[in-house]
C-alpha cells in the first residue's frame, strides 16, 4: 500500500538523519468515525492507517520510534466542532495539553533543562 511505503520511507529517513533521536508517530485523532456502529469506508481506512503506524513503531523500536495514540490527544468528542472532525479553540488547547503530557516522557532524556510538570 502506498501509505505504508511512504510512512516507512519517512521513518527510515528520520531515523537515519539523527540516529538515537526520537521519532514520534501519531495515529488518527478521535473523530466521528471512531464511534460508528457500522464501520464505513473511511473508518476502515483510518483503522488501516493506524494499524500500519503501530506496526512501523513495533518494527523500529530499536531505533527510538514511538507511537502516540491520536485518541489520547483528542480524548473527548467535546473538543471537536459540530462536524465531529475539526477541533474548536478549546479543543486545540486540550490537544496541546494532552500532546505535551504524552511527549514529555519521550523527550525528557533529550532536554537540556527540566521540563515543567504542567505545560
Amino acid at each position: 500500500e502506498e501509505f505504508e511505503k511512504r510512512a516507512r520511507h519517512l521513518v527510515a529517513r528520520c531515523t537515519a538523519a539523527k540516529p538515537g533521536r526520537p521519532v514520534i508517530l501519531i495515529t488518527i485523532f478521535r473523530n466521528a468515525a471512531h464511534h460508528l456502529v457500522t464501520p464505513d469506508e473511511i473508518t476502515i481506512r483510518q483503522e488501516d492507517f493506524d494499524r500500519i503506524l503501530r506496526q512501523i513503531t513495533r518494527d523500529h523500536r530499536d531505533r527510538n520510534v514511538h507511537l502516540i495514540e491520536g485518541v489520547d490527544v483528542v480524548d473527548d468528542l467535546s473538543c471537536l466542532t459540530s462536524d465531529l472532525l475539526h477541533p474548536h479553540d478549546f479543543g486545540h488547547a486540550r490537544m496541546a495539553e494532552n500532546l505535551a503530557r504524552l511527549l514529555k516522557p519521550i523527550l525528557a532524556p533529550f532536554s537540556t533543562h527540566s521540563l515543567p510538570d504542567n505545560p
